[in-house]
C-alpha cells in the first residue's frame, strides 16, 4: 500500500538544561507573555503551566527542564514552532548557553480495516525472526507483539523506536491524559477519533549536549528525520 503517511495524535517536545534559581524569579513573566495564546494556566512554587485548552496544548516550565504538548495536533511542524518560542523566551530569561538534551516523541497511526488477526501475523513476520527453531520455542501462535529498537543516525541525534499492532483501548492505557487539557467534552470525541484497530508507532528523536544556538537546526534535523522514519516504515509494513 504506497503513500502510508501516519497521523500525529500526540506530540511533547522536551528541553533540559542546567538548573537555574533564577528561574522562581521569572517564572510569571514568561507566563504573561504568552497569556494570550494560553489563556488557561496553573502555578505552584516550583513550577508554572499554561494551557490553550482550545486547541489542546499546553506548556510545563521548571527550573531545568520544559515541556510542550500537543494533543491531536493539526499541524504537528507548527506545534514544534510554538514550542520553540515558549523555549525561546525561557533561554532569553534564564540566559543558559548550553542545552542537555532536547527530544521530540511523537505517537502516531495508520488505522487498520482488514483482517486485524491476519495483519498481526503480517507484521510479525516483517519485524521479528522466522526461523524454525524459535517459532517452536514459543510453544504458541503470535497474537500480539511490539518491535523496539535505539538508532543513532548519520546526523548525531538519536531516536527510540516501538512500533505495533494496537487496539483503541490500549492506546490509552499506554498514554495517560489529564482532563485539564481538553475542553468540557473534548475529550470523548478524541477518544472516539482514535482507531479502534491499527499500526502504531511511538518514537522519541533526541539529541544531547550542545549549545543553544545550534537548537533550532537540531530540530529541523529530527523533525525531518522523524517525518521520514515514521513513513517509511509505515510504507514498509503495509506494503
Amino acid at each position: 500500500m504506497a503513500g502510508v503517511v501516519p497521523r500525529v495524535r500526540h506530540l511533547v517536545l522536551e528541553l533540559r538544561y542546567k538548573p537555574s534559581l533564577a528561574f522562581y524569579g521569572v517564572m510569571d513573566k514568561i507566563g504573561l507573555h504568552f497569556v494570550d495564546q494560553y489563556p488557561d494556566w496553573e502555578r505552584s512554587p516550583l513550577t508554572l503551566e499554561i494551557r490553550d485548552k482550545k486547541h489542546q496544548r499546553r506548556a510545563t516550565i521548571t527550573h531545568n527542564r520544559s515541556f510542550f504538548e500537543a494533543v491531536d495536533p493539526s499541524d504537528p511542524s507548527s506545534d514544534i514552532d510554538r514550542a520553540l518560542k515558549i523555549f525561546e523566551r525561557l533561554r532569553d530569561e534564564l540566559k543558559f548557553s548550553d542545552v542537555m538534551r532536547i527530544g521530540i516523541r511523537q505517537w502516531a497511526s495508520v488505522a487498520v480495516n482488514e483482517n486485524f488477526d491476519k495483519f498481526v501475523r503480517d507484521l510479525s513476520k516483517k519485524f521479528h525472526p522466522q526461523q524454525e527453531p524459535l517459532l517452536n520455542a514459543l510453544h504458541g501462535r503470535i497474537d500480539d507483539f511490539l518491535y523496539a529498537a535505539n538508532v543513532r543516525t548519520d546526523t548525531g541525534w538519536k531516536y527510540h523506536l516501538k512500533l505495533g499492532p494496537m487496539e483503541r483501548k490500549q492506546w490509552f492505557e499506554l498514554i495517560p491524559y489529564e482532563q485539564a487539557i481538553f475542553p468540557k467534552g473534548a475529550f470523548e470525541e478524541f477518544k472516539n477519533s482514535i482507531p479502534e484497530k491499527m499500526l502504531f508507532f511511538d518514537i522519541d528523536g533526541f539529541r544531547e549536549d550542545f549549545t543553544y544556538s545550534e537548537l533550532q537546526s537540531v530540530v529541523a534535523s529530527i523533525r525531518r528525520g522523524t517525518t521520514e522514519v515514521l513513513t517509511d516504515l509505515a510504507n514498509y509494513a503495509r506494503g
